[in-house]
């Protein structure tokens, strides 16, 4: 469920679900009430809250497991007729929303926000308890787990359980064998989301990681690191002959 609050002695503590807590300064501490009232519609399950019955009718099917929008193509089914839109445009091959900064296009305006975000810097979801802000609502819930502790994504194969929405998805597919994770661009297919991000920035042209002693950029981080490598001086240790003296100076006295 949600954290709440107690305040004793004119401390703000944010209490967990599992028993810990945490004192809070006051206006985290005021963010966290007015984001309670702002969203009143609490799940008895897990700690969800919205402010629109609808998105609460659509959240309780999650748990129950109904999907009423199934796929005439495949045996694919979602809660969600948005999802189910999107989902025959992968066999259709429909991309009608095209980013304005670069060549990529989406099948649906949500997929094409987010990646619009990637080019802008936006972050527009913020953590209550925490500066954490992020351009994805999903990896902000992931991340209030963290803070909450909750782990309510249960394997149902093994005893494996997590908070993390894309993390209990990689996990999944470690029993299916599954590579679900496809470049809208190319035939490019990953079960890793970090793997299909760098994988994207070759079609971007995007290279983020810059070298500080020259003008070399690239798109991996560890391309970066082998790259400022070349700029260390690593000259080997040659024994002098002895008919060799040095004269004592600032080079040669410790």
């Amino acid at each position: 469920m949600y954290p709440s609050l107690i305040i004793e002695n004119d401390e703000i503590n944010l209490q967990f679900p599992n028993g810990t807590t945490s004192t809070l300064i006051p206006e985290f501490a005021e963010k966290h009430e007015k984001l309670k009232k702002e969203k009143q519609h609490a799940c008895d399950q897990c700690d969800y809250r919205t402010d629109r019955p609808v998105n609460m009718r659509i959240h309780v099917k999650t748990h129950t497991g109904e999907k009423p929008y199934v796929c005439h193509i495949c045996d694919y089914r979602t809660i969600h007729s948005s999802a189910l839109t999107k989902h025959i445009r992968t066999h259709t091959g429909e991309k009608p929303h095209a980013c304005g900064f670069c060549e990529y296009r989406a099948s649906d305006p949500s997929t094409l926000r987010r990646h619009i975000m990637y080019h802008t810097g936006e972050k527009p979801f913020s953590c209550e308890f925490c500066d954490y802000r992020t351009s994805n609502q999903g990896s902000l819930r992931s991340h209030i787990r963290g803070h909450t502790g909750e782990k309510p994504l249960v394997c149902h194969v093994c005893d494996y359980s997590t908070g993390n929405a894309s993390h209990f998805r990689s996990h999944l597919r470690n029993h299916t064998g599954e590579q679900s994770l496809a470049c809208t661009l190319c035939n490019f297919r990953t079960d890793v989301s970090s793997k299909l991000r760098r994988h994207m920035k070759t079609h971007t042209g995007e290279n983020p990681f810059a070298c500080n002693m020259c003008n070399f950029k690239t798109k991996r981080r560890d391309s970066l690191s082998k790259h400022l490598r070349t700029h260390e001086i690593n000259v080997p240790l040659v024994p002098l002959p002895p008919e060799v003296k040095l004269e004592p100076g600032p080079y040669t006295e410790l």
